[in-house]
């Protein structure tokens, strides 16, 4: 089976364009399914530094080290967040500013729920020609 991308984007444009446009790149449009799957993995990955940070003994040198470690985590899930936000929104055909609602504590939940159901765009939109890729 060759490694290219689909033709209409999905898992294989994504594995080809990377995480690393995936969580931190505002460029280009992911469909609904993406956007879930990478909120729940920035969630498992707060989960994870939480359960970590709550088994460390009060005072210990482990407490001061994984503190840091989880302040550093949840600086790069923020960003992540509001990246997977951005490029959600891309694909509805708004603007990623919007995306800054996800930091409302008031709106995050709607905002969220709303991304998550709204379909998308389907074609090419202003932020791009397809779905699940880097805009070209």
């Amino acid at each position: 089976m060759a490694n290219r991308p689909a033709p209409g984007g999905g898992f294989w444009s994504v594995r080809h364009a990377g995480m690393r446009w995936l969580l931190f790149s505002p460029s280009g449009r992911i469909g609904r399914k993406l956007f879930i799957l990478g909120w729940l993995l920035l969630t498992a990955m707060n989960g994870f530094m939480l359960s970590v940070l709550l088994a460390q003994d009060e005072g210990g040198a482990g407490l001061a080290v994984w503190t840091i470690v989880a302040l550093g985590a949840g600086v790069i899930t923020v960003w992540a967040s509001a990246m997977l936000s951005v490029k959600r929104l891309h694909d509805v055909d708004m603007a990623g500013a919007l995306a800054v609602l996800i930091f409302v504590p008031a709106l995050s939940i709607l905002v969220l729920v709303a991304l998550a159901v709204w379909p998308g765009t389907q074609g090419p939109n202003s932020f791009g020609t397809k779905r699940d890729a880097p805009h070209a």
